[in-house]
């Protein structure tokens, strides 16, 4: 729940499906207490993970017991509930699990991604609930190993709705997968609201940001998605740096620049899987780094998901490093060049959307002048056209978010059945 992204995939279901009672079972999430509250959402466990050293002593200990209680409740007709911990018992007593994850169902950054995601619906299949695969950006899958987990599960899914045709036709003609309650549609994030005008204006005032004096061109780095640039440099994460802070520098010069996070750290530090994504870290970086800072505003806190999305909606430029960002300034109706490290990117905006001229795919460029003139030229041209491309993406949004309720509507005749 640090993750925006995350955020809008969770508002976007609980909101749109008001009369349900919504419980997480958190495995090995991070959550936010009084984002819950707000939500309505009971939390059944910890709101932080295990130290690493536990976690996986715990995870082998839960699964034994949800083993144990299946299997008397199958063979001796008892239900041993006392087994049960109260992630457990949230699994239990729910009528549907609705699984959300982004792209984290995947052997993308090790197979241990495919693992953890995969046993977290093994209490679902165990205790015969129902289960929902929603909105989410699937595979591949690099072993036999997780390819025939990922199969088993995926095969025994009430619904899977994924939202880019790439996903579609990996689990089809990859994974041999029946597709008979396979659908894409457009993802979750698509019907999160914005806030009001005036509270994008106020928010912009108390930190003296001007916002009707010029135009405002909004900047998303990522903490991340260095790893996937630069494979034959030493130091990956500082060419990133070098490059967006240029970027930042050569737009126009009548510009206001604001540089807005889309994660943020974890309360709590820990080490191995559970690494820092923090998008304020690059922010900062390359904050330090531009020859001119006059014009340049950096956001360091923790927003409201509506507001991140408000102020990226305001804008007249955006230029995105995070897809759920993307998703913002595109649903906002503000024009957008997206940096893309991977195939949700271009499945999504690329595909989905039919916005290609949009994209500028970053994943293994090694160039970083090439790049560099790429991404200027794109800008350039956004930048150009931006009240025509304003114009087109404000036509086309009541659509994408008529498709994204489709989600919704899935969800209610799963829960009706």
């Amino acid at each position: 729940m640090f993750n925006k992204g995350e955020v809008s995939l969770v508002t976007s279901l609980v909101k749109n499906l008001p009369n349900l009672k919504f419980i997480i079972a958190p495995l090995y999430s991070f959550l936010d207490e009084e984002l819950c509250r707000k939500l309505g959402i009971k939390i059944f466990g910890r709101i932080n993970p295990r130290p690493v050293f536990l976690l996986l002593p715990w995870s082998v200990l839960t699964l034994f017991r949800v083993l144990i209680w299946s299997l008397s409740h199958k063979l001796l007709n008892i239900n041993p509930d006392f087994l049960l911990n109260k992630e457990l018992k949230a699994y239990l007593e729910a009528d549907m699990i609705i699984d959300l994850g982004g792209d984290s169902f995947s052997d993308e950054t090790g197979f241990g991604g495919s693992l953890v995601h995969i046993y977290s619906l093994f209490p679902a299949l165990l205790l015969n609930k129902q289960f929902i695969i929603c909105s989410q950006s699937i595979g591949p899958f690099k072993t036999p190993f997780t390819r025939a987990l990922a199969r088993f599960v995926l095969n025994r899914a009430k619904l899977i709705t994924v939202r880019e045709n790439i996903t579609f036709h990996y689990l089809v003609n990859n994974l041999r997968m029946k597709n008979e309650h396979l659908y894409v549609i457009p993802d979750l994030a698509f019907l999160l609201e914005e806030t009001e005008r005036d509270e994008v204006q106020k928010f912009l005032v108390e930190r003296s940001i001007p916002f009707n004096s010029k135009p405002i061109i909004s900047v998303n780095p990522s903490q991340l998605i260095s790893k996937y640039m630069f494979p034959e440099e030493s130091d990956r994460y500082g060419c990133y740096i070098d490059l967006m802070a240029d970027i930042i520098d050569c737009l126009p010069n009548n510009v206001t620049v604001i540089l807005i996070p889309n994660v943020i750290d974890r309360p709590v530090k820990i080490r191995g899987p559970f690494k820092n994504v923090d998008d304020r870290l690059a922010i900062r970086a390359i904050y330090e780094k531009l020859k001119d800072k006059s014009r340049v505003y950096a956001i360091y806190e923790n927003l409201d998901v509506h507001l991140t999305k408000s102020i990226i909606g305001s804008s007249d430029l955006f230029i995105g490093c995070r897809m759920h960002a993307i998703i913002s300034a595109l649903s906002a109706g503000c024009p957008t060049v997206a940096l893309s490290y991977s195939h949700k990117t271009l499945g999504v905006v690329g595909e989905l959307m039919g916005l290609k001229e949009f994209i500028v795919n970053v994943r293994h460029r090694d160039d970083l002048n090439a790049l560099k003139s790429e991404l200027l030229t794109k800008i350039d041209d956004v930048w150009g056209k931006r009240a025509l491309v304003k114009d087109r993406l404000q036509r086309e949004s009541g659509q994408w978010r008529r498709l994204a309720m489709i989600n919704i509507e899935l969800i209610k005749q799963c829960l009706m059945k």
